[in-house]
């Protein structure tokens, strides 16, 4: 491993062994650019938030874009896009091998229209990227079947929700991330099923709870401590909720108390299966693996009988970056007696023992790995 310093923003960032002989291997140079800024990089192209009034090229009606009125695009409406006696194949040409491809995409790409605004079935969301059936909704994007919310990513079938983001099916949510089925739920993550608390993470079922973590099934519950209802509500009018200072403070106490919270890595509702979540080398610190594979074969098989054979089916997501450290905090990672059979680029794999069971992390750019124990 040797460390190295970022050419654009001069961080320092490490090269693992295994990076390196993988790029002796591709033959290609290492990188100059640390993860993160080879990820805004990849990104560079992608635009959700930053929006202009600029005229269609074919109709010339002003509409909202994510392409300025000075790009050297062809930009269509919405309408103009899909009209059906638009032809789509009319900028095509023919491929000329005297010159480089890039060269040749490039051209098309400028002569071909470009699609201003990614949306259908809309209703008083111009100012929306990437979404479908939403109504009255603003800044919000990669997001379908919401209502009346505001600065969001990724909201699916919510309503009105503020600041948050990879939401389904919650209403009423304020700066609340990776969370199904919720209501009134405030600067929490990772919650089922929760309504009426404040500050979660990793909670089912809960409801009215300040400041807990991988609770289930609870009520009226401050730091994972149960209160009675008069004593809880007594406690929660003590904390100013309208200062964002008293907000801030808080957050900083949340985090402080998570640092020595059990991390819950297990968690499915199927009762014959477990669900896993993977996470990855320092590379891919962005990335997360969601596996499933039947109970019976996460038990590592150490007595020296007959391997079993299990297939796991991974799924393939992105995450935030502020999701990684709760994934890895206080893990202790040990190799037990597995082996896996994968198609292409296995990079990493470990097991991590829980209760009577085994929960294999594996790494990879294959759909279906098979794990033999």
């Amino acid at each position: 491993m040797s460390m190295k310093s970022c050419s654009q923003c001069l961080s320092s960032f490490e090269v693992i062994d295994a990076d390196r002989q993988f790029y002796q291997k591709m033959d290609v140079p290492e990188p100059t650019w640390c993860p993160r800024c080879r990820h805004m990089r990849r990104h560079g192209h992608i635009n959700d938030y930053a929006f202009y009034r600029r005229p269609c090229d074919r109709c010339g009606q002003d509409f909202v874009s994510t392409l300025p009125k000075e790009s050297d695009y062809v930009i269509y409406c919405q309408s103009c896009w899909c009209a059906e006696d638009r032809d789509c194949r009319a900028p095509g040409r023919a491929y000329d091998f005297n010159r480089s491809f890039f060269s040749q995409f490039d051209a098309l790409m400028h002569a071909a229209p470009q699609l201003g605004i990614v949306g259908t079935g809309n209703e008083n969301c111009d100012y929306c990227e990437s979404t479908a059936h939403c109504r009255n909704c603003y800044l919000i994007s990669e997001s379908s079947n919401c209502e009346d919310s505001f600065f969001c990513y990724w909201i699916q079938k919510s309503k009105d929700c503020i600041d948050c983001s990879y939401l389904h099916e919650c209403e009423r949510c304020y700066e609340a991330n990776h969370c199904f089925n919720c209501y009134r739920l405030h600067f929490s993550r990772n919650c089922s099923n929760c309504s009426d608390s404040w500050f979660l993470d990793q909670c089912v079922d809960c409801d009215h709870c300040l400041f807990s973590a991988n609770l289930r099934n609870k009520q009226f519950y401050i730091f994972n401590k149960p209160y009675s209802k008069d004593a809880y509500f007594q406690e929660l009018e003590k904390l100013k909720f309208g200062s964002h200072d008293v907000i801030q403070m808080l957050k900083k106490q949340f985090h402080v108390f998570l640092k020595h919270s059990p991390v819950n890595i297990c968690k499915s509702k199927m009762p014959k299966a477990v669900a896993a979540i993977i996470f990855g080398m320092p590379r891919i610190a962005a990335r997360y693996f969601i596996a499933t594979m039947p109970r019976t074969a996460l038990t590592a098989n150490m007595s020296g009988a007959a391997p079993k054979i299990a297939t796991i089916r991974i799924r393939r997501g992105v995450m935030p970056p502020c999701f990684m450290k709760p994934l890895t905090r206080g893990l202790s990672l040990t190799t037990s007696s597995f082996r896996v059979i994968a198609g292409v680029r296995t990079t990493w794999s470990t097991a991590i023992p829980v209760n009577n069971a085994t929960i294999v992390s594996v790494v990879s750019d294959s759909k279906e790995i098979n794990i033999v124990f």
